[in-house]
């Protein structure tokens, strides 16, 4: 997977047309929840958490690539409702969890929204 992601971002980087990294990653990477971390590593294991924190070290660490890596607090399938609240600091506890189709549409809207270029952001439920 690692040589995948390489891969990718160094297509990425020599492309002309500047693209943008748009990355899910997980709430409880980067020092975000140390508490939401420890039990998720606790329940869905230390590899994937290594994973994800080796992934957006690639993102973040490839200067010549806009990125935007996005960490929600939990997905959730019912209906959206378009709103996004943004988690400013570190946070202990499980925020509100997170709507999949309000993450999708911030993700669509970071295409054409370039102020969360270069930014971790994490969103949580309204």
């Amino acid at each position: 997977m690692e040589k995948v992601h390489s891969n990718i971002m160094s297509a990425a980087s020599s492309s002309p047309l500047s693209p943008c990294c748009l990355m899910i990653s997980s709430i409880g990477i980067g020092g975000s929840s140390w508490l939401v971390k420890f039990l998720l590593k606790k329940i869905g294991g230390k590899e994937g958490f290594t994973d994800f924190e080796n992934a957006e070290k690639r993102v973040i660490e490839k200067k010549d690539v806009s990125f935007v890596v996005v960490r929600p607090a939990g997905l959730t399938d019912k209906k959206g409702k378009g709103k996004y609240s943004l988690i400013t600091k570190p946070t202990i506890f499980f925020p509100k969890f997170r709507l999949r189709s309000d993450v999708a549409k911030f993700l669509v809207d970071c295409i054409s929204n370039t102020s969360y270029d270069g930014k971790v952001i994490m969103i949580e439920g309204v």
